[in-house]
């Protein structure tokens, strides 16, 4: 017998899961792997700019930046991030491929991130283990070129459908195309959210990743529009971290809205 007081999903909210099923269904299927604007609007989704000046009227719908201003990163993580060759390849040459790249600027921020700042203490997001978070599909793809996600984060209880990762591509990133891994990373949390029970009233699950390709990262914000039965993709510029002053400037930019707190009506 079903307990009293369970939560119904609506057709409304089964129509929506069925589409964004299918989607992910049809990104999977493709053979490439950089989707330009024509190529995604052919798809139903709508890739759109968006900044991260927490003034600006284009900054995040639902996720706000962190309410105080964020401390430089220490000279040591600068220092050890900027040492001589950090990550060797197997066969001790420096290596610059897009995945060790990015795993070392995802090292670094974390240790900025998560330590030096230490959001956990103080917001309502709990870490998750992105291996072990698989409520619809993996978030990780091993044959070339590779995606997956360094870090997760959700909303304990049933206020807040909203989720958070840190990925990688191994792949480089411009301005102009989507990676089908960030699409997929998207589909599969947004899914895998709109099927747990204690969310099934909200009508949004919205996501945003921080997306790292080399040594370049964005912010994307994903969400469902009702409206044009699409999903929205927003993206933010390329911050680089080829230098101390392009890096710190990117720590901060990353942490500001990763670290911020849920916001929106979603439901």
């Amino acid at each position: 017998m079903s307990p009293k007081n369970e939560a119904q999903e609506t057709s409304r909210h089964w129509e929506q899961r069925k589409l964004l099923h299918d989607l992910e269904s049809s990104i999977e299927n493709l053979d490439v792997h950089k989707l330009d604007v024509t190529r995604l609007k052919e798809l139903n989704v709508n890739l759109c700019r968006m900044t991260l000046d927490r003034n600006s009227e284009l900054k995040p719908h639902f996720f706000a930046p962190r309410h105080d201003y964020l401390p430089q990163p220490s000279d040591k993580i600068l220092d050890e991030f900027f040492a001589p060759d950090p990550w060797p390849s197997s066969d001790g040459t420096a290596s610059e491929d897009p995945y060790q790249e990015a795993y070392a600027t995802h090292i670094f921020w974390e240790s900025y991130a998560f330590h030096d700042v230490n959001f956990l203490d103080d917001a309502p997001w709990r870490s998750k283990d992105p291996g072990d978070y698989t409520p619809f599909g993996s978030l990780y793809q091993y044959d070339a070129p590779a995606f997956g996600a360094f870090e997760t984060v959700d909303v304990a209880g049933g206020q807040y459908p909203h989720f958070k990762a840190v990925i990688y591509n191994d792949l480089e990133a411009d301005n102009e195309t989507c990676f089908r891994g960030e699409l997929l990373i998207i589909l599969r949390l947004m899914l895998g959210q709109l099927r747990k029970i204690r969310l099934l009233h909200h009508n949004i699950a919205p996501v945003l990743l921080v997306s790292l390709a080399g040594k370049r990262a964005r912010v994307l914000e994903a969400y469902f529009d009702e409206g044009s039965q699409s999903l929205v993709v927003r993206s933010s510029e390329l911050y680089e971290v080829s230098d101390r002053t392009s890096a710190s400037k990117t720590f901060i930019t990353l942490a500001e809205y990763f670290l911020g707190d849920p916001a929106g009506n979603t439901v």
